[in-house]
Order: C-alpha cells, then structure tokens, then sequence
C-alpha cells in the first residue's frame, strides 16, 4: 500500500459517518478531492497523503503524534500546518484570524494543500449556492456572508502570494500550469459567490 492509499484508509476511518455541512453528503468525499486536487499539481506522496488527512486533526480526532507514527514528520507537519486550533472560548473570527496567521508562515507545500481544501470546499458551495443563493450561508456556523467573505478573500490573498513562490520555485514535482488554473478557479469561484 502506497502513501496516498495508506492515507485514505486512516481519513476513511476518521470521518466514517461524518455528513457535509452543505448538502449533507458523506464528508469523506471533501478530503478525497483535495487529494485529488493536490494530486493533479504535484507528484509528491507526501502533500498528496496530508492533502487527505488534512482534517483529521481538526475533524477526525487524530493529532499530529498518532499521524507521525503512522507516516513521518513531514506528513505530520504539514497536516499541523493546515489544522486550526481547537480553542472552545474563542470564536468563529478568531479562530479563522488565527488560522490565516498560522498560513502566513506555512511553507508553500502546506498552500498547495490549502489550495485544494478551499477549492474543494468553493465548488461545493458553488453549487449549492446556484440552487439556494444567499440562503446558503445558514449551513455553516458563521451565517454572515460578509464574514464569510472576509475569510476565503484573506485566503486568496495568501494562496496568492504561495502560487507566485510556487511558480518561482525550482521543484520538478510542481505541476506549475495546474497550480494556476486551481487557483484561478479559485478566484472565479470567490467572485461569482462573493463579488
């Protein structure tokens, strides 16, 4: 069993059960997206396998000892590296202000994972927003479509800047053009929900 494989089966596991927030659909789908998505712009195992265990720690109930058993650091760290911080007290704005703090400082193979996550997670409510319109935002835990805004507009910002590293970068396992169509889509996206 290779490493994306070896992945599946333990995000499989975490979020067994588990149904989407828009639409209701088995949330396991999400994570095998942006695997799929990550796998399309590089060839390494390794982004790949924490593309899909990217909620698992936030989501599933692993932390980042039980992955790096299971895999190495890097896979750990990487899936650490894309996990907000479970803090009970504090808000929905905090903790998305810290999360966005946290990426700022993530290495552009953690925003290639973002990437996929938040692509992933725009063409599905896309979708749902072409059926419901504004009254898809009653799905998720912060309603206000400004704040929600707010959030996915200051992550463009910081894939923005990733994809520009990404596409300077000497790694000959980058798919460079597929890194800038996921993110224009992206953008897209952003634009016909938002703008």
């Amino acid at each position: 069993m290779n490493m994306t494989e070896k992945a599946i089966v333990m995000a499989v596991a975490c979020h067994g059960g588990q149904k989407r927030k828009l639409g209701g659909g088995d949330y396991i789908w999400h994570p095998l997206e942006c695997g799929k998505i990550c796998s399309e712009m590089t060839s390494e195992d390794k982004i790949v396998a924490a593309a899909v265990l990217h909620d698992t720690i936030e989501d599933g109930g692993l932390t980042k000892e039980n992955i790096q058993e299971k895999f190495d650091y890097s896979v750990a760290y990487l899936v650490d590296c894309v996990s907000e911080v479970k803090n009970k007290d504090w808000s929905w704005k905090e903790r998305k202000t810290d999360f966005i703090k946290k990426l700022k400082f993530a290495p552009y193979q953690a925003a290639l994972i973002v990437l996929g996550d938040k692509l992933s997670s725009l063409k599905s409510m896309y979708n749902e927003y072409l059926v419901y319109g504004d009254e898809v935002f009653n799905s998720f835990n912060e309603k206000d479509k400004n704040e929600q805004k707010w959030y996915f507009n200051e992550i463009k910002n910081i894939l923005h800047n990733a994809v520009n590293v990404m596409l300077s970068v000497d790694d000959s396992e980058l798919d460079k053009r597929k890194i800038e169509e996921y993110y224009n889509m992206y953008v897209h996206l952003f634009n016909e929900i938002f703008e």
